[in-house]
């Protein structure tokens, strides 16, 4: 079970639906030797949405209790329906 953290904080969590803990068109690219990439779309009825903030804090995705990714936002950009695309490297 994945879930994204961002300062500690839950962003995603696939049982907190319910509290509206959801993200959107994820999109995870892992390689050895290289710098790995993080991307997702984000509402801002997520309540976490408020809390992300470009190269401040560290985004961190977890398979269970092993990070596999830990690292800055990049970009974050505003879609024409208000959707928010985040970006971290």
């Amino acid at each position: 079970m994945y879930k994204l953290f961002f300062k500690g904080s839950p962003v995603y969590d696939p049982r907190g639906q319910d509290f509206g803990l959801i993200i959107t068109d994820p999109d995870v690219h892992l390689a050895v030797g290289e710098a790995g990439s993080v991307a997702f779309n984000i509402d801002d009825d997520n309540p976490a949405a408020s809390l992300l903030t470009k190269l401040h804090g560290v985004l961190e995705l977890r398979a269970g209790s092993v990070r596999i990714f830990k690292g800055r936002i990049t970009k974050d950009t505003r879609d024409f329906d208000l959707t928010r695309r985040i970006e971290a490297e």
